[in-house]
C-alpha cells in the first residue's frame, strides 16, 4: 500500500496562509482504511491542525462535522457576518438574504453534487446554524466575482510529485489570502468512503479548500476577470467533487463539463 501521513507547513506571517501544503509519507489511502475506524471523531493530539476522521453517510458526516466543531464553526460563522456587516455597511442577514435571492446555485449542486447538499444539511443541523447561513457561508468566491469583493485576494499553487519518480514525499501547496478571520480554526477532513478516501484542508464549518485523494490533488485560484454564472457550480463543491474522481482525465472532463459559478483556475 502507498502509506503517507499528513503535515501541515505554515509560513511565518500566520497558521493558514499557506494552509495547503502536503507532505505524505505513512498514511494509507486504500479501501483498507475503512476497517480503521466504523465512527466518526475528532484527533487533536497528534498533530497542530486537527484533524476530523469520517467514515459514514454523506449526511452523518456533515453532522459529525457540525456537532464535533460546533464552537468553532459559530464563531467562524460570527466573525464571517461581522465583516459581512463592515464591508457592505449593513445588517448581515439582510445581506445574505439579497445574495441568495439574486443566485440560484442550489439546482445545480443538486444535480451534481448532491451528496455535498447532505453533508452540508448535515453541518447545518449538527451545529445548530442556520442553514442558509451555512450554505452562504460556503460562497467566498462567488462573493468575491458577483460583489466585486476583492480587496487582497491573490492565491498561488504549487505542487510537487516526488512520489512516482523516486518514491519521496509529494507536495501540495496554495497560499489562502483571504480575510484573516478564517484564519482561525483550520481543520483537516480524512473521509474514508466508498472503498476511497480524501484528505481535505478546510476550516470549520467549510467544505472544503483543497485537497488530495490517492491519485489526484486539486488547489484553485480565483479568476475574478472572467465571466460568473448565478446559477453555476460555487468552488467548494467543484473542489469537493474533483476528490471523488478517480483519476486526472475524469477531474478534467468534469471541469469542463460544468457550468462554474465563478472564475476558478483548478
Amino acid at each position: 500500500y502507498e502509506k503517507q501521513i499528513l503535515i501541515m507547513i505554515s509560513n511565518k506571517r500566520d497558521i493558514f496562509s499557506i494552509i495547503g501544503i502536503f507532505i505524505i509519507l505513512l498514511f494509507s489511502f486504500s479501501c483498507e482504511t475503512n476497517n480503521l475506524s466504523n465512527k466518526n471523531y475528532l484527533d487533536k493530539t497528534n498533530t497542530k491542525v486537527p484533524v476530523l476522521h469520517l467514515n459514514k453517510s454523506s449526511f452523518e458526516n456533515g453532522f459529525s462535522h457540525g456537532k464535533l466543531l460546533k464552537k468553532e464553526i459559530t464563531e467562524n460563522i460570527d466573525l464571517w457576518k461581522l465583516d459581512l456587516s463592515k464591508r457592505f455597511n449593513g445588517k448581515s442577514d439582510s445581506i445574505i438574504k439579497k445574495f441568495l435571492n439574486c443566485t440560484n446555485y442550489v439546482p445545480t449542486i443538486k444535480k451534481w453534487t448532491p451528496e455535498l447538499y447532505k453533508e452540508l444539511e448535515g453541518i447545518s443541523k449538527g451545529a445548530e446554524i442556520d442553514f442558509n447561513t451555512l450554505f452562504a457561508f460556503q460562497l467566498i468566491d462567488e462573493f468575491w466575482a458577483q460583489e466585486k469583493f476583492l480587496a487582497n485576494h491573490h492565491c498561488t499553487s504549487l505542487a510537487v510529485n516526488n512520489f512516482r519518480r523516486n518514491g519521496e514525499a509529494n507536495y501540495n501547496a496554495q497560499t489562502i489570502d483571504i480575510p484573516v478571520f478564517y484564519h482561525k480554526n483550520p481543520v483537516i477532513l480524512n473521509i474514508s468512503a466508498d472503498k476511497s478516501s480524501k484528505l481535505i484542508t478546510t476550516f470549520a464549518g467549510y467544505l472544503g479548500i483543497n485537497g488530495m485523494n490517492k491519485n489526484i490533488s486539486v488547489t484553485e485560484n480565483s479568476l475574478t476577470a472572467l465571466k460568473f454564472s448565478k446559477d453555476g457550480l460555487p468552488v467548494a463543491f467543484v473542489s469537493r467533487k474533483i476528490l471523488d474522481c478517480k483519476d486526472f482525465n475524469e477531474a478534467v472532463n468534469f471541469v469542463k463539463t460544468i457550468e462554474h459559478a465563478s472564475g476558478q483556475n483548478y
